[in-house]
C-alpha cells in the first residue's frame, strides 16, 4: 500500500490494533486461582506500581538472546560478538529513551529494583562529596527513595508538598529553596520522585534541578513510575542548569 493512501481511518484502525496486541501481550494476565468458594477466577492485576508484568515480546526476544548468551566487551567469537553489541545497544537506547546525552551520562542495571538503585546513587553521591551531610527528599516518596539516603547520604530532611490549590500536592518548591539557601554548602543532593505512585501528582523536576543546582545541590529522580507515563528529559534544555544530575 502507497503511504499517499494510508487514511487517518486506517492509521486509526492500525494503532488501535496494535494497542490491543501489546494490551494482550503480557505474561500472566490469564492466571486463573481458586478462591474459597471452590470456583476458579482470573486474576485482575493491579500492583504494577511494585511489579509490572513482564511483556510477552521481552520474554520471547530475552529467550533469543540466550541462545547467543556469552561474556561481554569481548570479540574473540561469533557470541561475543552478539553479547557485547547487545549490551551496548541496550544501554544507548536507555539514555536514548530519557534524553541523556551519552557523551556526558552513563546507563547501569542495579538488577534489585529502584531501592538497590538508590542505594548505589546515595553512596557514589556521599562519596563524591562526603564533607555535605544534608540530604533534601521529599515527604511523597516511597521508602525506596527515602531510606537509602537517610543510611548512605547523611541527616535527611524532608520537604513538606505544597498546599496551593494551582500546585496542590507537588514539592513545595519555596520551603525546598528555604532549606537549600539555609543549608548551602551542606546541601549533598536533592531527591524527588518524577511521579507519585500515591497520588499521581507530577513533580517540575527539571525546575527542581535548576533550583537545586542554583545552590551547589545535585538533583536525584526516581522515575519508577514516571517511565511509563510521561517524557523524560534529563538532559538537552537550553538551560543547562535543568538537567537532571541522575535518574533511576
Amino acid at each position: 500500500m502507497k503511504i499517499d493512501n494510508i487514511t487517518p481511518e486506517i492509521k486509526e484502525k492500525d494503532s488501535k490494533q496494535l494497542i490491543e496486541r501489546i494490551r494482550n501481550d503480557f505474561i500472566g494476565l490469564n492466571t486463573k486461582y481458586c478462591i474459597a468458594n471452590g470456583e476458579e477466577t482470573r486474576r485482575i492485576y493491579l500492583d504494577s506500581t511494585a511489579s509490572t508484568l513482564m511483556m510477552g515480546i521481552a520474554h520471547r526476544t530475552s529467550e533469543n538472546f540466550l541462545k547467543h548468551y556469552s561474556n561481554t566487551h569481548s570479540l574473540m567469537h561469533f557470541s561475543a560478538k552478539i553479547a557485547t553489541k547487545t549490551y551496548a545497544w541496550v544501554h544507548e537506547r536507555m539514555l536514548e529513551f530519557v534524553h541523556a546525552d551519552s557523551e556526558h551520562y552513563t546507563c547501569f542495571f542495579t538488577g534489585s529494583g529502584t531501592t538497590s538503585g538508590m542505594n548505589r546513587i546515595a553512596r557514589i553521591f556521599n562519596n563524591l562529596q562526603p564533607k555535605k551531610d544534608i540530604v533534601l527528599v521529599s515527604i511523597m516518596e516511597h521508602h525506596s527513595n527515602d531510606l537509602p539516603h537517610r543510611k548512605h547520604g547523611g541527616h535527611v530532611i524532608h520537604i513538606p508538598v505544597d498546599t496551593h490549590e494551582s500546585k496542590m500536592g507537588c514539592v513545595d518548591m519555596d520551603l525546598l529553596e528555604h532549606y537549600l539557601r539555609e543549608y548551602e554548602g551542606r546541601v549533598n543532593y536533592v531527591s524527588v520522585t518524577g511521579i507519585s505512585n500515591v497520588t499521581g501528582i507530577i513533580n517540575p523536576i527539571n525546575e527542581v534541578a535548576k533550583l537545586a543546582h542554583h545552590y551547589g545541590a545535585y538533583i536525584v529522580v526516581d522515575a519508577a513510575q514516571m517511565v511509563a507515563h510521561v517524557p523524560i528529559h534529563i538532559s538537552g534544555h537550553k538551560d543547562p542548569e535543568m538537567d537532571v544530575d541522575a535518574l533511576e
